[in-house]
């Protein structure tokens, strides 16, 4: 791949492939591109913006902090692939957390704008904290998965002869 938009295809094809967005933090990096470290973090934690095919909404691809029990009460439209910790949220450009809560950030009908910002933000976060991030440390705790209740069987009640 020789240009952003190459790789971009490539991710568009594929976003849950982190070794190219690694490569392409590395290509970033090769041209001083101040993305090119949140890129690294992207990829390094193997994470990528979730798209939400709901209908009725216009603006679909984000991350979550995993705040206020999101993972529970959103379990197809949040996960811990597109969990980010809040300090980065929070460093992202006002127009992509349209809530103002840091809880859902991106809102884009477009993966690349969405992972963009959240890679511009990254620069912003102090550099012991993105040694952490790029470390994995310091993500929002993910709840134990709670376990199914057990089935209950109902008795039968038994069937009536007939005369």
């Amino acid at each position: 791949m020789t240009t952003e938009a190459d790789f971009n295809r490539a991710l568009d094809a594929n976003p849950d492939d982190w070794q190219t967005r690694l490569v392409f933090a590395d290509w970033l990096d090769e041209r001083a591109d101040p993305r090119a470290a949140g890129y690294r973090a992207l990829g390094a934690n193997r994470l990528r913006p979730l798209q939400d095919l709901r209908p009725r909404v216009t603006a679909n691809w984000y991350f979550h902090t995993g705040g206020a029990g999101v993972l529970t009460h959103h379990p197809t439209i949040a996960t811990v692939v597109n969990m980010i910790p809040l300090e980065w949220a929070k460093a992202v450009d006002p127009k992509y957390d349209t809530r103002g809560d840091a809880l859902w950030v991106g809102y884009s009908l477009d993966r690349r704008v969405v992972e963009d910002a959240l890679a511009a933000a990254f620069a912003k976060l102090p550099p012991e904290r993105r040694a952490e991030v790029l470390a994995g440390i310091g993500f929002p705790e993910v709840p134990p998965a709670e376990e199914p209740p057990s089935p209950t069987r109902v008795p039968r009640r038994p069937r009536r002869k007939r005369p």
